[in-house]
């Protein structure tokens, strides 16, 4: 079962990423983000900012998926 969002603000990231190299790789570090990682984002060595996984989003799309299964089952 995923985190609540709270949680996710208590936990250390494993990977810490400088300001400038996440700008470059922004697309391939979103996707890990995706897997569930967590990334923090450092200038000069110093956490500023943190991505974290949008698991609300992930949930409200399941649910439309299953809305989407129900509503085809019901067609059949």
């Amino acid at each position: 079962m995923p985190d609540s969002p709270g949680a996710a603000s208590q936990r250390q990231p494993r990977l810490a990423v400088p300001l400038a190299e996440a700008k470059n790789q922004l697309s391939a570090l979103v996707a890990r983000v995706e897997q569930g990682e967590e990334i923090a984002i450092t200038r000069r060595g110093v956490p500023v900012a943190r991505l974290v996984p949008d698991f609300g989003h992930r949930n409200e799309r399941a649910g439309r998926r299953e809305q989407v299964a129900e509503a085809l089952e019901r067609l059949q």
